[in-house]
């Protein structure tokens, strides 16, 4: 993790809401959940079920790994990966 990178994940959830140019509001509906709801996200009062997590990446364009623990995402090919 970079010096200067959000440590928590409300405060990278507010990152990529602010990079995207999205209100609380705006975020909140195209998660389909409440404007509250994203608020307490945001300020690190609990965090979204692991589906809104997925969700909130493919919205923000950015990985739910690292929305949830600042973890870079990396995809691994089929052919990658060994037969048992």
């Amino acid at each position: 993790m970079l010096p200067d990178e959000p440590q928590t994940f409300g405060r990278r959830l507010r990152k990529a809401r602010q990079a995207r140019h999205l209100t609380l509001r705006q975020l909140a509906a195209e998660v389909g959940r409440d404007y509250s709801t994203v608020s307490n996200w945001e300020n690190d009062n609990y965090l979204p079920p692991i589906d809104v997590a997925t969700k909130l990446g493919e919205v923000l364009g950015v990985g739910a790994g690292w929305l949830m623990a600042g973890a870079e995402t990396q995809t691994v090919r089929p052919e990658a990966i060994p037969d048992i």
